[in-house]
């Protein structure tokens, strides 16, 4: 890539002519940067703060005598085309223990490859039955009707309680019967009324994960209750209209309640309310814990894509088998906690993102049928 080429990034930038995989790596890069990198960019305005991610880039590739902060990154690449390559192809990757080490796996060949996760879900009704729902379909509206997002119809709604689940490698965005959004991540489960007439609260019960853009309604309170193993209510998140992400897999240590936009009281044995850019995280021993954190990377799985913020290679690593419905082993238990940063795209398959991880340096990958190695 050239200068003429990064010119020519901004331009469609700035004319609004982006692809949705231009928008995805843009969103990746931004995401790769330190975070006192991304402090000294602006959140006024979104796109403002993009155009200069793209400026920042072209400067890099044009004076790249100076070495911009992301040197860490591909050890084996130098540091400007690192840096075109990777808002070109939205693969950023790197390991904040040792970039010095490189893999000894060059080739990055697998036996097999795995591919990504799908649109896909079901739908339990209150007698029991259930049904699959379209893989070519994105969405599912709950009215008096279920039916798609297209308008096509699926079943009469019987107005009884209702369960939607997508299992894992699979993700679907659900309509509630108030006109709430709901993108259901792989591996989770939402229950609710097939109608909220009459209630006094719009109550629902959350397992795994799920992104919510609540619609508003003062008289009749939102209230996520999330499950965990022994399906007990480990914490409820009381709303009126607002945008936030639920992760509350069992599998993972903490419940992470982010808030995006508007007020959300998050309970446990202690109460909090969150403002937008602050995440509540709920501990087994029941402490909950307000911080501010990057928003973004706790909704990218709705964007599409995996990003990662000092994140152990463990948890990395339950987010690709969720995603790709494959199993995980280690050859050593000390690999579980190597730190990883980056993002990438959740469109590619498998391979794509082990390679990634790989030039890192940090760790290496084998894929036997639906199971990953990962080596030392």
């Amino acid at each position: 890539m050239d200068t003429k080429k990064a010119q020519e990034l901004i331009n469609r930038f700035r004319q609004g002519r982006l692809s949705p995989e231009d928008e995805a790596m843009l969103d990746g890069w931004y995401l790769s940067l330190p975070e006192e990198e991304r402090s000294s960019i602006s959140d006024e305005q979104l796109q403002a703060r993009k155009e200069a991610i793209l400026m920042r880039l072209n400067e890099s590739y044009l004076h790249s005598n100076k070495e911009p902060r992301i040197t860490r990154l591909w050890p084996r690449i130098a540091v400007s085309a690192a840096a075109v390559a990777a808002i070109i192809f939205g693969l950023w990757f790197f390991n904040y223990r040792n970039t010095s080490k490189t893999s000894n796996n060059t080739e990055h060949n697998y036996a097999s490859d795995i591919k990504p996760g799908t649109f896909g879900a079901t739908i339990t009704l209150a007698n029991g039955k259930t049904i699959a729902l379209s893989e070519a379909k994105e969405g599912v509206v709950i009215g008096e009707d279920i039916e798609y997002s297209d308008g096509a119809k699926i079943v009469q709604n019987e107005t009884a309680s209702l369960t939607a689940s997508t299992a894992p490698g699979q993700t679907y965005q659900i309509t509630l019967p108030d006109g709430t959004k709901v993108w259901l991540n792989a591996a989770s489960k939402i229950e609710f009324p097939g109608s909220f007439d009459g209630l006094v609260a719009r109550e629902v019960r959350l397992s795994g994960e799920a992104y919510f853009e609540v619609f508003r309604n003062k008289k009749q309170p939102f209230v996520v209750n999330v499950k965990k193993l022994d399906d007990r209510i480990a914490q409820r998140v009381e709303v009126l209209g607002t945008h936030f992400n639920i992760n509350g897999y069992a599998d993972e240590v903490n419940i992470k309640t982010t808030l995006l936009e508007g007020s959300v009281r998050v309970t446990a044995a202690t109460t909090a309310t969150l403002k937008p850019g602050q995440q509540a995280m709920l501990t087994p021993n029941q402490n909950l814990r307000v911080a501010e954190v990057n928003t973004e990377e706790a909704v990218a799985w709705k964007n599409g894509s995996f990003a990662y913020n000092n994140t152990p290679l463990e948890e990395v690593m339950r987010q690709i088998a969720r995603w790709y419905n494959v199993s995980v082993s280690y050859e050593k238990e000390s690999l579980k906690k190597v730190p990883i940063g980056g993002a990438v795209s959740r469109n590619d398959n498998v391979s794509r993102m082990l390679k990634t991880l790989e030039n890192t340096g940090a760790v290496r990958f084998e894929i036997k049928g639906k199971t990953i190695l990962v080596k030392e």
